[in-house]
């Protein structure tokens, strides 16, 4: 407990008023609240003299509570900023003096503060109880969910087969923000030829992502596959951004195939045929071997361009009785075609087979120089 004494003042009367004239402005039984242990918090209290005599003050009495209740500053009566340094207050006069909390553990506080004071000759008392609490630290609020992006088509991505030099094979991936906080500073990277944003800039031609994408929102990007060379690739599309808190990429692996359209050529390289010479009258029948060197199938494929004397063998049309050519030829497969001489008159003949198909692309076509001689019976 600590006092305070005005030795100066000290009167012989102790005749005491039913009713106080010293007055504080918060009343005589003040919370002070709770605060977070090692912090602390001042009040401003203020006392009036209400009455029509001076107020002379003689002693303070304050149970400190080991300091964790008390006057504000070095623990003096009025304390720091208080303004009662006097030892008086006039009629319709105030002061203010200073109380700090400041607990140094978890518990409830309480202090009792006392003034004997004279009012004119007459003694008197206010004593005031103070109270509060120290409280641990509430824990702080969640933080919200970062942003989370996600590409959408799982774990990879397969363009599978393109044909050389065919026209784009395009993708719309979507990219979905599952978190709680906008992804920002977005990004698209990670793509070399033959895999590309679609016209070679982030998001790709059509796409609708931009720099920021909000919580529980899309956006898309177009990602193009156009192969120069045959072969397998692989990649991985990377999106880069600001979670909220911290520098993130999210990836999505993407693969194709290269492949050269439908190849059709005879077998050998051949670009003609000799029939050599045939007696009028007499049929020769030779085997073609047509072959697809591409890498796709061979499709509408026809043979025509033939006049007599040659013709497909036994008079039937492609490929010729025997043949077993169809529309269709798988890459890397072959098939025969049965051609026939049988020439009518004595003569030098010659005519152009034409194989026409369908690449994978377009329409095309190759042509065969065939030749033959007669000779009389």
């Amino acid at each position: 407990m600590r006092k305070f004494l005005f030795t100066s003042l000290f009167f012989c009367f102790f005749k005491t008023l039913a009713a106080n004239e010293l007055v504080v402005s918060s009343g005589t039984n003040v919370d002070l609240g709770s605060i977070v242990v090692g912090q602390s918090k001042t009040d401003t209290f203020t006392l009036t003299n209400t009455g029509t005599e001076t107020v002379y003050f003689y002693e303070f009495f304050l149970d400190f509570t080991k300091g964790q209740i008390n006057f504000a500053g070095l623990g003096d009566f009025p304390g720091d900023g208080g303004t009662c340094t006097g030892p008086e207050i006039v009629p319709q006069g105030s002061c203010t003096f200073t109380i700090t909390l400041k607990p140094a553990a978890i518990a409830t506080l309480k202090s009792n503060f006392k003034i004997n004071y004279y009012y004119g000759t007459k003694l008197q008392k206010l004593t005031m109880t103070f109270t509060g609490a120290g409280i641990v630290a509430p824990p702080p609020p969640p933080r919200p969910v970062a942003a989370i992006l996600k590409i959408s088509d799982d774990t990879l991505f397969d363009f599978g087969e393109a044909l050389l030099t065919s026209e784009n094979f395009t993708k719309v991936f979507t990219i979905t923000n599952s978190g709680e906080l906008a992804a920002r500073s977005m990004g698209g990277a990670g793509l070399a030829l033959p895999f590309s944003f679609v016209d070679d800039a982030y998001p790709g031609t059509g796409g609708t992502c931009g720099g920021i994408l909000i919580a529980d929102e899309s956006c898309t990007i177009v990602v193009r596959f156009q192969p120069q060379t045959t072969g397998v690739f692989s990649d991985a599309i990377e999106i880069s951004y600001f979670d909220g808190y911290d520098a993130k990429t999210v990836t999505r692996d993407v693969r194709g195939l290269g492949v050269a359209p439908a190849h059709l050529k005879f077998y050998g390289n051949s670009t003609h045929y000799d029939f050599t010479i045939v007696k009028v009258g007499m049929v020769k029948v030779h085997t073609l071997i047509l072959v697809n060197y591409g890498d796709v199938p061979a499709t509408h494929i026809k043979g025509t361009g033939l006049k007599k004397p040659f013709h497909f063998a036994g008079g039937q049309p492609f490929p010729g009785a025997g043949g077993t050519c169809g529309p269709v030829l798988m890459p890397g497969k072959d098939c025969q075609v049965r051609l026939a001489f049988a020439p009518k008159t004595l003569g030098k003949f010659d005519e152009e087979l034409k194989i026409t198909y369908r690449d994978g692309l377009s329409l095309r076509s190759f042509q065969q120089e065939l030749h033959g001689k007669s000779a009389a019976k």
